[in-house]
């Protein structure tokens, strides 16, 4: 539970010194890529690069979080098949 919230804390912050970087640097700027070019602000490029990142950070985490959740499921079902295996212990 710690791990959770301190690993929530610290996104908070990333995220906080991300807009606060971006709000900070409004200059235009040109972007060239392949075939296209625009102007833009840098704002929405930082905060659109941030929020990229950030999603595909949870989309490369999904697929081990099932499988974790998978064998947790699967460790219960065995322990309980097991313990009933058990004979039961004479009280003295």
């Amino acid at each position: 539970m710690v791990i959770l919230i301190l690993t929530l804390v610290l996104a908070l912050l990333a995220a906080i010194g991300a807009v606060i970087f971006a709000v900070g640097n409004p200059g235009i700027i040109s972007v060239h890529f392949l075939s296209w070019s625009f102007d833009s602000s840098l704002t929405p490029l930082l905060l659109a690069a941030f929020a990229l990142g950030l999603i595909l950070g949870v989309l490369i985490t999904i697929p081990a979080s099932i499988r974790k959740s998978f064998t947790i499921a699967g460790n219960k079902r065995k322990t309980e098949r097991l313990e009933k295996q058990i004979p039961p212990q004479p009280e003295p």
